[in-house]
């Protein structure tokens, strides 16, 4: 008796409408699916979709097809937020990685980065070749051959979809939330910050000591939120009243020594985004960090 029931239990779990329903509310609440599948059982597609919706490394394939959302994070500093269309609440821009290596990005349709070389690679690139390297869970990124901190891949916590970040930026499979709309889309709940990609930070904003030792320490003004904007020579620091007036006392060389140490992480580098370069212009400096 128990040896048939058995066989119709298995019998009628393998049958596809046990699963169907099931699967369907698996679907319906995914925001991004994976076509890596042929005609397999409704059992066994769902199996795949379950285990595939936490899946962090995606195909040349995947990464080139989705018309991917971006943002900057607070992170980048006011500069940018101000020159971000979504913070100036008039949604994301759009940013397609194309085969060849290069980007292509734009808001309503209007071309936002022409001219500009960005490339992007896989993070087992040998080189740094556009388009190197095989898939894995995260992508070095160079923008006019200087490389900026590297994007890593995760999951949404709740419907699955796809998002690439950095400690300055994020991009999404998904239509990006309003800010307050999604607390898993928030900066703080993201998880990459500065801290977590100090080195690439360091490397790229060049942050060192000039050697004719004209570095100068100066404010520069305050932030909607109260924060403290300090010049450090060319660069640009976001910090709190208390950090900055001690900054605004230390010899430059010692300011400089300190963000290389790691020091004060979270209060110095953690708020501190892409360098403006004296050089350039704003719409340049923009452009340079797009992606």
């Amino acid at each position: 008796m128990v040896s048939m029931v058995s066989r119709e239990w298995n019998s009628a779990m393998r049958h596809d409408s046990t699963w169907s329903v099931r699967f369907q509310q698996l679907l319906s609440a995914m925001a991004y699916r994976s076509k890596r599948i042929g005609t397999f059982s409704t059992m066994s597609s769902y199996r795949f979709h379950l285990l595939d919706r936490k899946r962090t490394v995606l195909t040349n394939e995947e990464l080139c097809e989705i018309n991917w959302s971006f943002r900057f994070k607070k992170a980048a500093g006011r500069f940018w937020m101000d020159q971000d269309p979504y913070w100036q609440e008039r949604g994301p821009m759009s940013v397609i990685f194309s085969p060849d290596g290069t980007t292509k990005s734009s808001h309503d349709g209007a071309p936002t980065r022409e001219g500009m070389s960005i490339n992007w690679c896989w993070g087992t690139s040998a080189d740094g070749t556009p388009a190197s390297g095989y898939p894995c869970d995260f992508i070095r990124y160079s923008v006019n051959g200087e490389e900026v901190p590297s994007l890593h891949f995760s999951r949404h916590p709740i419907h699955y979809g796809i998002i690439i970040q950095s400690c300055w930026v994020v991009y999404s499979s998904f239509p990006l939330p309003k800010p307050g709309e999604d607390p898993f889309m928030e900066d703080e709940a993201l998880g990459v910050d500065s801290k977590a990609q100090m080195d690439q930070v360091l490397k790229y904003n060049s942050l060192r000591a000039p050697d004719n030792g004209e570095l100068e320490v100066q404010l520069a003004g305050m932030t909607e939120d109260g924060n403290m904007l300090i010049n450090v020579g060319p660069y640009q620091l976001t910090c709190s009243n208390e950090v900055g007036n001690t900054l605004l006392g230390e010899p430059p060389a010692a300011i400089i020594q300190m963000i290389q140490q790691g020091l004060n992480q979270e209060s110095i580098v953690g708020e501190a985004g892409p360098v403006a370069k004296d050089e350039d212009s704003a719409e340049e400096l923009l452009l340079d960090h797009v992606d």
